[in-house]
């Protein structure tokens, strides 16, 4: 039996839901939680036109949220595009381009590097 990693992901958050799956300094997550918050991201990308496969930036520093993030790009069958938070705007814009991300997950901190560069992304939906 194959499984893809949406059913491999979904199995171990309800197998563990009870449990801690994320601590980042004092905030914490269960599996429970990651799953149900995941799912709104998800079916909220869905939602927004994303189909499978469909590319999905995400620009965050480290966060609960980006994890949360990541599980609903695969909740709902993207693909994800990770920027290192550490690229200046010409990298982002590269990788970006070259990617054909039509969509993007930035961290507050990060929402003036792409209005800065939203005019070269067309596509791109934030």
């Amino acid at each position: 039996m194959t499984q893809n990693l949406k059913k491999l992901f979904e199995k171990t958050l309800f197998q563990y839901q009870n449990k801690k799956a994320i601590v980042f300094g004092n905030e914490e997550i269960s599996y429970k939680e990651l799953y149900s918050s995941s799912k709104r991201v998800g079916n909220a990308l869905v939602k927004q036109g994303v189909k499978p496969n469909t590319r999905v930036a995400i620009l965050m520093s480290n966060c609960i949220e980006y994890a949360v993030i990541d599980m609903g790009i695969i909740q709902a069958g993207a693909t994800k595009v990770p920027l290192n938070d550490m690229l200046g705007e010409k990298d982002i814009t590269y990788i970006l381009q070259d990617s054909k991300a039509e969509v993007i997950f930035a961290g507050p901190n990060f929402l003036e590097t792409i209005n800065n560069i939203h005019r070269h992304l067309p596509q791109l939906c934030t």
